[in-house]
């Protein structure tokens, strides 16, 4: 997207990590959030505590804290010392939610188990090509939602 939605109120603080010129250029055209319209809602600053939220949350499953692991996670971020994965940079505290940049199937070695890997893969590639002749059909995928 151009940067023609860029409202200057989100750039003007200084309080983000030393990302360099191109990563401020990279996160505003792939990683921070916008509105429906296009403009930028998020600057280097909420995007990690967004993230933060998100990878922290789980935590209260096991009794723990999560504000303690929230502010962990964005301290460790916000000085370079950690950051995760594309997708989890992207989707943290999305509906979707997707973290993962790859899946592992459980494949043992026999026939049987290749196979139904196989087969899984297979019917996985046969939706990716029906989401895709729907995309064709007009079906705009936006980073969070579908709409026509």
């Amino acid at each position: 997207m151009a940067d023609s939605g860029v409202t200057n109120d989100l750039f003007q603080t200084t309080s983000w990590p030393s990302f360099s010129d191109n990563a401020i250029k990279l996160l505003r055209e792939r990683y921070l959030r916008r509105d429906d319209s296009g403009i930028l809602v998020e600057n280097p600053d909420g995007m990690l505590q967004r993230v933060a939220h998100a990878i922290a949350e789980p935590a209260r499953l096991f009794g723990e804290d999560a504000a303690f692991w929230e502010a962990r996670f964005f301290e460790r971020m916000r000085c370079l010392e950690f950051l995760p994965n594309s997708p989890t940079l992207m989707n943290a505290g999305l509906r979707a939610g997707q973290l993962a940049a790859c899946f592992v199937l459980p494949i043992e070695d026999d026939l049987n188990s290749i196979f139904t890997a196989a087969d899984f893969l297979s019917s996985l590639s046969m939706l990716l090509l029906a989401l895709a002749a729907l995309a064709l059909l007009g079906l705009i995928i936006h980073r969070d939602h579908a709409r026509l």
